[in-house]
């Protein structure tokens, strides 16, 4: 087995190795649903009319080009495709989708669209919309979903007060299924970057950074969060943050994602609460927060914690207030001030096959904390007996639990 610095740095070396791999687990687990999205990501698109339907063409020099993107909307069928040109740049206008049309960009970059000051610039209300290949800047919010089946990729959106990327639901409880966002770059000002309130969103490769109301907030059952990268670049108050992946919901897999924090701003990394159960956060690299690494709270129950790298953190991973058989095995608690912290009734967790290394103390319990499972986890060195993890039963009340056969060698984790 390696030792754990080595391991570390060579995960670093191998990092664009690493996105390789991601990107290939991804395409098997969901087949050709994800394949035609992954192939048509590029900067500038290169098309050449539409497959299905007609193609009706915004700004250039072509004859009986529209000289708005709402117009060729409105004159369109389902099927067709509205292709934007860049050199008429920018757009200033509010555009509602309900249509199922293709919706391109020549180039990221450069096709811009100003909205107006409506709440949001970009309005999907039918089925099977593919929006992609713009820059969208509002004083508002940027996209807002109210359908199913729609496709947002690779697009550069700036937003405020309201998310950039907003999947919402029919009221009371009409959940819309099966939306992409993916590739986005995202800048969002007192807002969150995406939000969900539907099922079965597919989050991925996304790019989001200056926001300080939480980068991806996910209210829903079902979703996957993947390979995603959360900057907080913003200098706030940590107590006003939602987690930089904020997770209420239940059976979502939240895997191969980058959290960095701002020191001593950023509140939290991942937050898994709400009753929330049977989530899977699985190899994600989480550094520099003020306050928690990963924070399960509130009756979050039966989660999976595994394969993560916490560093860096206040506290690398709380549970909190009545949380109990969540699973926590093959992480890399490094050089954060407390790597675990368990807080108010948080029972029959199990914890083994971690490494802790370097922390200023790795774990401590209280508060009724007394009856979880520590097994064969690697305390910064060799130990010849149990080792002792201690806590407190009441304010007053010391207590002991015992890891009664710790690791004699880091765990080579991946």
């Amino acid at each position: 087995m390696k030792v754990i610095y080595k391991l570390y740095t060579e995960m670093k070396k191998k990092k664009y190795i690493q996105k390789f791999f991601t990107i290939t687990i991804i395409l098997l687990l969901f087949g050709t649903s994800i394949l035609p999205i992954v192939s048509s990501l590029s900067y500038q698109i290169s098309f050449n009319g539409s497959l299905d339907g007609n193609t009706l063409y915004v700004g250039g020099n072509g004859p009986g080009n529209y000289t708005k993107i709402q117009d060729a909307i409105d004159n369109a069928s389902n099927g067709d495709t509205v292709f934007v040109y860049n050199d008429s740049s920018p757009y200033s206008e509010n555009i509602t989708i309900d249509k199922s049309i293709q919706l391109i960009g020549e180039d990221r970059d450069s096709t811009l669209i100003n909205g107006t000051g409506i709440i949001y610039t970009i309005d999907i209300k039918a089925d099977d919309v593919n929006v992609q290949g713009f820059s969208i800047q509002n004083q508002l919010g940027g996209i807002r979903v109210r359908s199913n089946n729609n496709k947002i990729i690779n697009n550069n959106i700036s937003s405020s007060h309201r998310p950039a990327i907003s999947v919402e639901f029919n009221f009371p409880d009409c959940r819309y299924l099966n939306n992409t966002i993916s590739e986005n770059i995202i800048a969002c000002r007192n807002c969150q970057g995406i939000i969900t309130w539907s099922n079965s969103t597919f989050i991925t490769n996304n790019y989001i950074r200056e926001h300080d109301s939480g980068g991806i907030a996910v209210y829903s059952d079902n979703n996957i969060i993947s390979s995603n990268t959360v900057i907080n670049e913003i200098d706030v108050d940590p107590m006003f943050l939602m987690g930089d992946i904020h997770v209420v919901g239940n059976n979502n897999i939240i895997q191969n994602n980058t959290l960095i924090g701002l020191p001593d701003k950023t509140a939290k990394g991942i937050f898994i609460g709400g009753s929330g159960s049977r989530n899977n956060i699985v190899s994600n690299t989480i550094e520099n927060y003020e306050y928690y690494g990963i924070h399960i709270y509130h009756e979050a129950n039966n989660n999976s914690i595994s394969n993560n790298l916490l560093k860096n953190n206040n506290k690398g991973l709380r549970i909190e207030l009545l949380c109990p058989n969540n699973k926590i095995q093959n992480n890399i608690f490094i050089d954060n001030y407390l790597g675990i912290y368990l807080y108010i009734r948080c029972n029959k967790n199990t914890f083994q096959y971690n490494n802790f290394i370097s922390n200023n103390r790795n774990v401590y319990f209280e508060r009724f904390c007394i009856n979880n499972v520590w097994n064969e986890n690697y305390w910064g060195r060799a130990r010849v007996l149990p080792y002792p993890i201690i806590g407190r039963f009441w304010v007053f009340f010391p207590w002991i639990n015992f890891d009664w056969h710790p690791a004699q060698e880091p765990y080579e984790i991946n």
